[in-house]
């Protein structure tokens, strides 16, 4: 994710990825709509990722990161679980 090349980022996603924020109750699924999400998220600059804290436990990860693009500033709080070396 630091170097902000989504695609390659996305090859960390299983194909049936599927990414739900309850915040905003946005839906997306799979790898190519997980890189063309963050690909075309208005940003102010490159984006940094700053992990406070990862979590895990046999199929599941949790992870606390402070992004910004230099203008916004903003915490994600991600659960994840993974199978066969991939996020799903």
């Amino acid at each position: 994710m630091a170097t902000n090349e989504f695609g390659k980022a996305s090859g960390l996603l299983a194909p049936e990825y599927e990414y739900y924020m309850p915040q905003t109750t946005e839906y997306i699924r799979g790898p190519e709509a997980f890189a063309a999400l963050n690909s075309a998220y208005p940003t102010d600059g490159t984006w940094t990722f700053n992990i406070r804290s990862i979590v895990a436990e046999h199929d599941t990860a949790v992870s606390d990161v402070a992004v910004s693009d230099g203008t916004l500033s903003a915490r994600a709080i991600t659960f994840h679980t993974v199978e066969a070396g991939l996020i799903v």
